[in-house]
């Protein structure tokens, strides 16, 4: 295996070397024309944030985990819409990432964000969270028929991925294939 890392964004790809046949018969579509995914466009992400395989062991002697035949095998994949927010520059003006107005998982980073379509619009990368500035500081409150003082600071909490044009221009430059539509 080779791993190529993108030097500034959270990025990176990996080659499996020495297979002379694949085993897959799709290939993922990629957005050809980013300038149509705008703020206001709702759009999913995918990925595996409640793992529930158990098909694995720890080997003591070689202190590695190993794959077994027992235990559940799959995890559901667990899709989660969001609209796109905003787009995220870095400081030449270049657009590296797409802000969405939910938050990403934890399980989902590398996963798809995609278009009703199911065309590739990015990647999801992080989940921010953006303090509001509406803080209560001890406050009493009645709850239940009994007071209690609380503290609470809010925050939203967004998903980060990594834009559909910074995917591709990565993948041209490291000689990788993919499909535009």
């Amino acid at each position: 295996m080779k791993f190529f890392i993108h030097p500034e964004y959270d990025l990176a790809l990996i080659k499996f070397e020495g297979f002379q046949k694949t085993l897959f018969a799709n290939t993922p579509k990629f957005k050809k024309d980013h300038s149509e995914i705008n703020p206001g466009a709702m759009l999913c992400r995918l990925g595996f944030p409640f793992p529930e395989f158990s098909n694995f062991q720890l080997n003591q002697q070689n202190q590695c985990l190993e794959w077994t035949n027992s235990g559940a095998m799959r995890s559901p994949r667990f899709p989660i819409e969001g609209m796109l927010t905003r787009f995220l520059g870095d400081k030449k003006g270049k657009v590296y990432g797409i802000e969405m107005s939910t938050p990403g998982l934890r399980g989902q980073s590398g996963g798809p964000l995609f278009d009703a379509s199911g065309k590739i619009c990015g990647m999801q990368s992080q989940t921010k969270h953006l303090h509001l500035g509406f803080d209560i500081e001890e406050k009493a409150i009645i709850a239940h028929g009994k007071a209690k003082k609380v503290n609470d600071y809010a925050f939203i909490h967004l998903g980060e991925c990594i834009h559909v044009s910074v995917i591709k221009d990565f993948m041209r430059d490291n000689k990788v294939d993919f499909e535009e539509e």
